[in-house]
C-alpha cells in the first residue's frame, strides 16, 4: 500500500525541479491501490493551497504589512474556494479519467488474449480440415481404384460370355449333325419296313439283304458312337467354360467384397471425421459463450463458414452415394435382361428339341410292321411323352445347356433301344434311371431358383435400405441450415445491440466535449486573474500549468474515444459483409439441397420402376416354378406307375 510520505517526497522532488506534478506520472511510479495513491494526491494539493507564503525582509513596517496580508488574504481565499473547488473537479475528473484509461488498457489486453486463443483455435481447425481433405482424397483414389477393378472383372466376364456364346453355337452345329444323322436313321428305317413287307417266297433275299442293312446300321452305329464322343467332348468343353465363368464369378465376388471392406473402412473414418467435427463444434460454442465484442462476432461467422464447407463435403458424400446407388440399379437392370436373355434362349431351344422329337415321333410310326417294332413304338411312346414332360418342366431354368445335352442322350439311347432286337428289364431299368436323374438335376435348377429369388429380394432391400439412409441424410442437412439460419439472426440481433453501444458512446463523448468546453472556460477566466499584477498566491501558475496538462490530457482521451468509435464503425461494417457473405453462402447451401431433392425423387422413381419389373420378373418365374413343380410330380407319378408295371 502507498504512504503518504513517498507521494509527498516525489511530489516535492517534482516541485523543486520545476516540473508538473500529475496523477498519471505517480500512477506509474508507486505501485499499489489507486485509490489510496488519489487521496494522498488530493492531501498534498490541499496542504500546498493552504501553505503560507514565507515573509522576506521589507521596507514596510509590521502593521502595513499585516494589513495588507490581512487584505489580500481575503481576497485570496474567495480565489482560493474557487480555485480549490475547481481543483477538485479536476482532480476527480483526472481519477475518473485514469481509471478509464485502466479499465480499457485491461479490456484491450483481454481482448487481445482472446485473439490469440481463438487464432489458435481457427488455426488448428484448419489443420483439422487439410487432415480430413487428404483422407477424403485418399478415399476417393481407392474408390477409383475398385471401379476399375470391376471394370476389368467385368470385361473379362464378357469375353467369357463370348467364349460361351461360340461353344453353343458349336454344340448347335453337332445338334445339326445328328439331325442329319436321326434322318439317314429314319430312311433306313423305312426300307427295313419295306423289306420286312416283302413276301414269304423273296424270305431268303430278304434275309441276305437284312444282313446288308445290319452292316450298315453297325456302320451308322459306328458313325453315332463317334457323333456321341464329339457331344461328350462339346459338353466337357461347355463344363470347362462353366468352370472358368464359376472363377471369374468368384473372383468377381472376392473383389465386391473388398470394396465392401473398403466401403466399411471409409464409412468407419467418416464416423470418426464426424465426431471430430462434433468435437470442433463444441470447443467453436464455448468461444461463442465467451465472445461479446466485434471479434467475438466475426470469430462466430467464422465459425458459420466453418459448418457451410462441412455442409458442402456432406453435400458431396450424398453425391456421392447417388452415384453408388446408380450404379447397383443398373447392374440390378442388366441382370435382369440377362435372366430374361437366358429364358428365351431356353424356349428356343426347346422348340427346336420339339422338332427333333417329332421327327423321331414319324420314324416310330412308319416302323409298325412287326409286332416287335409296335412294342418298341409303345415303348418309345411312353419315352416321349415322359421326355415331353421333362422338356416342359426344364425349359425356365437356368442350366439349359447341360439339360439339353441330357436329353440328347436321351434320345439316343431310345433310337439304340429301337434298333435292338430284344427289349428287356434292363434297358426300361436304364430308362427310368436316367429320368430319375433328370427329375433330380430339376429339382436342383428349382433350388437355385428359389436362391437366386432370394438374392433379388436381397438386393432391393439393400437399395430401399440405401436412400432411406439417404433421405435421412437431407433431414440432417435440412436441420442444419435452419440452424445457420437461427445463428444469423442472433448475430444480426448482436449488431443492433452494437449500433445502440454506438449511439451510447456518442452521448458519452458529447458530455466530454461539454466537460472539455467548461474547463476551457474556467482555463480562460484563470489566464485573465494571472495577467494581473500580484494577483493571488505564489503557486497560481502551477495550478494553471496543471490546469492546462488535465486539459490536454482529456483532449487525448476525447481523440481516443473517437479513435475507438471509428474502430467499432469499421467492425460493424465487416461484420455486416461477412453477414451477408454469410447469407450468400446459406442461399446456395439450401440452393443444393433442393437439387438433392430433386436427384433423390428420380432415383426413387427409378428404383420403383425396377421393383414394378422385378416384381413382374419374379412372378414370372414363381408360375413358371409352379408349372414345373406340377410336371415334377406327374412325371413322378408316371415313373412310379411304370416301376410297378414292368416286373409285370
Amino acid at each position: 500500500m502507498a504512504q503518504y510520505n513517498d507521494i509527498k517526497k516525489i511530489c516535492d522532488d517534482l516541485q523543486k525541479t520545476g516540473q508538473p506534478v500529475s496523477l498519471d506520472y505517480l500512477l506509474t511510479q508507486i505501485t499499489g491501490a489507486q485509490a489510496s495513491v488519489v487521496v494522498h494526491y488530493q492531501k498534498w494539493r490541499n496542504e500546498q493551497a493552504h501553505k503560507a507564503p514565507e515573509t522576506a525582509d521589507t521596507a514596510f513596517s509590521s502593521d502595513f504589512i499585516t494589513a495588507f496580508q490581512q487584505e489580500a488574504a481575503q481576497f485570496a481565499k474567495q480565489h482560493t474556494d474557487r480555485l480549490n473547488l475547481q481543483l477538485e473537479q479536476a482532480i476527480q475528473a483526472e481519477v475518473n479519467a485514469a481509471e478509464q484509461n485502466q479499465q480499457l488498457q485491461n479490456e484491450l489486453f483481454d481482448i487481445q488474449q482472446r485473439k490469440e486463443q481463438l487464432e489458435a483455435s481457427v488455426t488448428e481447425q484448419q489443420q483439422k480440415l487439410a487432415t480430413q481433405t487428404e483422407k477424403y482424397a485418399a478415399l476417393s483414389e481407392q474408390r477409383d481404384q475398385a471401379n476399375e477393378k470391376i471394370k476389368q472383372l467385368t470385361e473379362q466376364a464378357a469375353t467369357a460370355e463370348q467364349a460361351l456364346a461360340s461353344e453353343q453355337q458349336q454344340l448347335l452345329q453337332i445338334q445339326q449333325q445328328l439331325a442329319d444323322a436321326t434322318a439317314i436313321q429314319q430312311q433306313l428305317t423305312d426300307n427295313i419296313s419295306q423289306l420286312t413287307s416283302a413276301s414269304a417266297e423273296q424270305q431268303e433275299q430278304a434275309e441276305q439283304q437284312q444282313q446288308k442293312q445290319a452292316g450298315i446300321i453297325a456302320e451308322l452305329q459306328s458313325s453315332l458312337e463317334a457323333q456321341e464322343e464329339l457331344i461328350t467332348e462339346a459338353q466337357q468343353q461347355a463344363e470347362q467354360s462353366q468352370q472358368q465363368l464359376t472363377a471369374q464369378q468368384r473372383d468377381s465376388h472376392e473383389v465386391q467384397q473388398q470394396l465392401k471392406h473398403a466401403l466399411q473402412h471409409s464409412e468407419q473414418q467418416q464416423l470418426d471425421l464426424q465426431s471430430k467435427l462434433a468435437h470442433s463444434e463444441q470447443e467453436l460454442e464455448q468461444a461463442e459463450l465467451a465472445l461479446k465484442t466485434a471479434e467475438d462476432g466475426k470469430a462466430d461467422i467464422e465459425k458459420l463458414q466453418q459448418q457451410a464447407k462441412d455442409n458442402a463435403v456432406k453435400l458431396q458424400q450424398q453425391d456421392n452415394e447417388i452415384i453408388e446407388l446408380n450404379g447397383m440399379l443398373t447392374e440390378f437392370e442388366s441382370r435382369l435382361q440377362i435372366a430374361t436373355k437366358t429364358e428365351t434362349q431356353a424356349l428356343a431351344q426347346s422348340r427346336r428339341l420339339q422338332q427333333q422329337l417329332e421327327q423321331l415321333q414319324q420314324g416310330g410310326a412308319g416302323s409298325s410292321a412287326t409286332d416287335t417294332d409296335n412294342e418298341l413304338v409303345e415303348k418309345y411312346q411312353q419315352l416321349q411323352a415322359h421326355f415331353q414332360q421333362l422338356q416342359d418342366n426344364l425349359a425356365a431354368q437356368e442350366q439349359e445347356k447341360s439339360q439339353l445335352v441330357a436329353q440328347h442322350e436321351q434320345v439316343i439311347a431310345q433310337l439304340s433301344a429301337r434298333e435292338s432286337a430284344n427289349s428287356t428289364s434292363n434297358d426300361n431299368n436304364e430308362q427310368l434311371s436316367a429320368l430319375q436323374q433328370e427329375l433330380s438335376q430339376a429339382q436342383s435348377a428349382l433350388k437355385e431358383f428359389e436362391a437366386d429369388k432370394i438374392a433379388l429380394e436381397a438386393e432391393h432391400d439393400v437399395a430401399l435400405a440405401k436412400i432411406e439412409a439417404s433421405s435421412s441424410q437431407d433431414h440432417a442437412s435440412t436441420a442444419d441450415i435452419e440452424k445457420a439460419q437461427q445463428q444469423i439472426n442472433h448475430y444480426v440481433n448482436q449488431i443492433s445491440t452494437l449500433n445502440a453501444e454506438h449511439d451510447d458512446a456518442k452521448k458519452e463523448t458529447k458530455e466530454l466535449r461539454a466537460t472539455i468546453a467548461t474547463l476551457q472556460q474556467q482555463l480562460d477566466k484563470l489566464v485573465q486573474a494571472q495577467q494581473a499584477p500580484d494577483n493571488g498566491p505564489a503557486d497560481m501558475q502551477e495550478m494553471l500549468n496543471q490546469l492546462k496538462a488535465s486539459n490536454a490530457m482529456l483532449k487525448q482521451q476525447n481523440e481516443m474515444t473517437a479513435n475507438h468509435q471509428v474502430e467499432q464503425r469499421e467492425t460493424i461494417r465487416q461484420l455486416r459483409e461477412e453477414l451477408q457473405q454469410h447469407r450468400d453462402k446459406t442461399q446456395d447451401m439450401q440452393l443444393d439441397h433442393d437439387r438433392m431433392l430433386k436427384q433423390k425423387t428420380q432415383l426413387e422413381q427409378q428404383v420403383g420402376f425396377v421393383k414394378d419389373n422385378a416384381a413382374a420378373t419374379i412372378e414370372r418365374l414363381t408360375r413358371y416354378r409352379e408349372q414345373a413343380q406340377e410336371k415334377i410330380e406327374k412325371l413322378e407319378k408316371k415313373l412310379s406307375e411304370s416301376k410297378v408295371s414292368d416286373p409285370l
